[in-house]
This record gives structure tokens, sequence and C-alpha cells, in this order.
């Protein structure tokens, strides 16, 4: 289950009837108690997120992984492909954007960094179109 924490951002998790809760309940003891089975959980920060107690209690889980946010060098990378690969920056551009940005994301994750670079792809196309439109208008 990925992005686990989202399952609680608006919920009332005090509620014992809560189906939601109920569910992930029964589903993580019944991997628990059959050994084939296995239930992998990720939440970008468990610390923080609104996941109930009774969810997450140390009996209910053999492992846990905590994996860092990357440091300044990998974001540095992670922005630089996903600038160089999917938002049509040339790499001499991407590799300038890539430093730059990767100083100012701290603790951020690969899908932060995606979503930063997606947006910021978007705000483009919407600018080039809005110009566009403009210039046509002037024209007419």
């Amino acid at each position: 289950i990925d992005d686990f924490h989202s399952l609680f951002m608006d919920m009332d998790i005090s509620n014992p009837k809560n189906n939601v809760i109920n569910f992930l309940l029964n589903l993580i003891e019944e991997c628990s108690t059959n050994q084939k089975n296995c239930c992998f959980i990720a939440t970008f920060d468990p610390n923080r997120c609104n996941i109930p107690n009774r969810i997450v209690q140390n009996k209910r889980f053999d492992l846990k992984f905590e994996i860092s946010p990357p440091d300044e060098k990998v974001r540095e990378q992670i922005f630089l492909n996903f600038l160089s690969t999917k938002c049509c920056v040339s790499l001499e551009n991407a590799k300038l954007w890539s430093e730059k940005l990767s100083k100012i994301s701290s603790g951020y994750i690969a899908r932060d960094i995606e979503n930063v670079c997606r947006e910021a792809t978007l705000y483009r196309m919407e600018r080039i179109l809005n110009d566009n439109n403009s210039s046509n208008n002037n024209n007419n």
C-alpha cells in the first residue's frame, strides 16, 4: 500500500466503526497470520501523518525500514533526470536548473521533485499558449 498516510488525511480516525480502518486491520492481520503473504506499507513521514495507532502497533509489522530523503547531490540527479527527459528542457539548462533546485529542496523525495517539474512544465505550456493567443488576437 503506497501513500498509506493519504488514507487518513480527512478522516475521523477516532471512530471505531470506520470501515477503511477496519478493512486495513483485517488485511494486515491476514497477512501477518498467513506466512505466504506479505504486506508492504509505505508513507513519506510516519511521524507527521495521521495514521491511527491501532494500525501501526509494533506487533503488526515484523520489519520497519526508514529511508531518509535524498541528499542534495542525489536530488540534483533526480531533478536532472526529470528536467532532461520529461520537461522539454535542453540538457545544458537542465544541468543549470538541477543544481539550483537541489539546493532549495531539502527534504524533497523523488515524487515531490517530479511534481515540481510537472507543475513547472504545465506553467510553461500555459504561458506559451497564452502568449500565442495574445499575439493571434493582436494580429486580428
